[in-house]
């Protein structure tokens, strides 16, 4: 899946941040961040439109599914997928909607469906 990026010294600039506070975020699961020709590179999604604030609930879903084993790369897919259930629209427009909350118990759901399947 291929989706909008920025590079280090990009993300810099947007969220006032310096390179370490970003990497650090990142290894600390509360940031996406995809490795790219030995380059680090962030996706624009997690990133509330028009500004570098992550969206709210965006770090606790990381959290939860890297601890789960998935990578950056299967986390951004996973904000993307359409739900199979009741709901047609993905993880990232909830998040935008604010509905954190259905995100994350979302995303324990599909953990638990993952490790019993």
């Amino acid at each position: 899946m291929s989706v909008p990026c920025r590079d280090l010294a990009a993300m810099m600039t947007l969220t006032g941040l310096s390179g370490d506070a970003l990497y650090s975020l990142a290894v600390d699961g509360q940031l996406l961040m995809l490795e790219g020709d030995g380059h680090p590179r962030f996706p624009l999604v997690q990133f509330l439109p028009g500004t570098g604030d992550v969206i709210p609930g965006l770090p606790a879903v990381i959290a939860a599914l890297t601890h789960a084993g998935l990578s950056h790369s299967d986390i951004t897919a996973w904000l993307h997928t359409e739900d199979t259930g009741d709901r047609w629209h993905t993880p990232l427009v909830d998040l935008l909607a604010g509905d954190a909350r259905a995100v994350y118990d979302t995303a324990v759901l599909d953990i638990h469906a993952a490790l019993a399947g």
